[in-house]
């Protein structure tokens, strides 16, 4: 079968051997191939970018690598066209390459020992980003705004009477809403520039799993709020039974691991104020994740116009999303329950290097 590329883009790298690419799975917005290089040199990790992202982040990526390579702290790079361009913009879509991390994509973390890995490899991402004077443009708005994720909900709910599941996002909605109003508000005085999305599957890992290489799909970076971030990365890593799981419960070793790691990680003492944002950040921002994704989940679930779904496993696209608006949920209330324990991880892992 041919690879699909436009002539286009196999003029724009010719150094390429198209011929002999190899399709990658497992992301689940951009295209990824595996393209070798003609001779000796390192193959190149082609991907056709998604419509939901605007052409000029590529500058966002080639500014943010730059700092990160500046900071020894091992990422991917675009890889420019023989013309000198970032990527390659064509009716067909967008086209970029990047050099290829060696390693593996984690699927999720395997245990304490990968999560305080990771979580010390986001600090020195977040570390090396410090102080970059650059514009970010073409960002995605609005994509942490939980106001807004609300609202959407709300919205579905009033005019979804109609929908098969609407009795059931309706008691959900009762339920994010009563797990909001116990949450402080999140602070965008400790906003940093951030990966946006660091999940474990956008992180590379060595062969044995336990190690975090580098963080990889970079379509994200930018300003962020510290607890949005850091509160992304701790639903992922301390969830081992993923997000289609009905019950899931977080993994306390693997919470306590993270946190630790983060504190280590950072490069240089971090001052008292900053040391309080983190904190508060770690503690508060895994529970605002959770409903603020359950609230995306159980709007999606009446509206279905906008999450994927697993044909395979669910009738709809709505049971798929309210089966994921309930575990988001429950991830919260875990969250929640242990949150005594969690400060405890957090007040210790602030401290033991002061």
């Amino acid at each position: 079968m041919e690879v699909p590329f436009p002539t286009a883009v196999r003029q724009a790298w010719t150094r390429l051997d198209w011929s002999k690419a190899e399709t990658l799975t497992g992301g689940l917005i951009n295209r990824t191939w595996l393209v070798p290089s003609v001779g000796a040199a390192r193959p190149v990790v082609v991907q056709r970018l998604s419509d939901i992202f605007d052409p000029r982040i590529h500058g966002n990526i080639e500014a943010v690598t730059r700092a990160l390579e500046a900071a020894k702290v091992s990422t991917p790079t675009l890889v420019r066209t023989d013309g000198g361009a970032l990527c390659v913009e064509l009716a067909q879509g967008t086209f970029r390459a990047l050099t290829k991390v060696e390693g593996r994509c984690a699927s999720a973390l395997s245990g304490p020992a990968a999560a305080r890995s990771a979580a010390s490899l986001l600090a020195r991402f977040h570390g090396a980003l410090e102080g970059l004077e650059h514009d970010f443009v073409g960002m995605r708005g609005g994509v942490h705004d939980t106001a807004r994720h609300l609202e959407t909900l709300a919205t579905a709910v009033t005019e979804g009477a109609s929908h098969l599941l609407y009795n059931e996002v309706a008691a959900l909605q009762t339920s994010i809403l009563e797990g909001v109003q116990r949450l402080p508000a999140v602070s965008v005085d400790a906003a940093i520039v951030g990966h946006g999305d660091p999940k474990a599957g956008n992180i590379i890992v060595d062969e044995e799993g336990t190690n975090a290489v580098a963080f990889i799909d970079l379509d994200t970076v930018g300003p962020i709020a510290l607890a949005h971030e850091l509160g992304d990365a701790l639903r992922s890593w301390c969830n081992a039974a993923g997000e289609d799981h009905p019950n899931p419960e977080i993994d306390e070793r693997a919470h306590a691991a993270a946190v630790q790691g983060y504190f280590e990680g950072w490069r240089g003492p971090l001052d008292r104020t900053r040391r309080a944002q983190v904190s508060e950040a770690l503690l508060v921002g895994l529970p605002w994740i959770c409903l603020e994704l359950s609230a995306r989940f159980a709007a999606d679930a009446l509206n279905e116009r906008y999450f994927g779904w697993d044909e395979a496993a669910f009738p709809t696209r709505g049971a798929h999303n309210l089966w994921r608006a309930r575990g988001q949920l429950a991830l919260a209330e875990s969250a929640l329950r242990c949150e005594p324990r969690r400060r405890s991880h957090i007040e210790l892992a602030a401290t033991s290097d002061v």
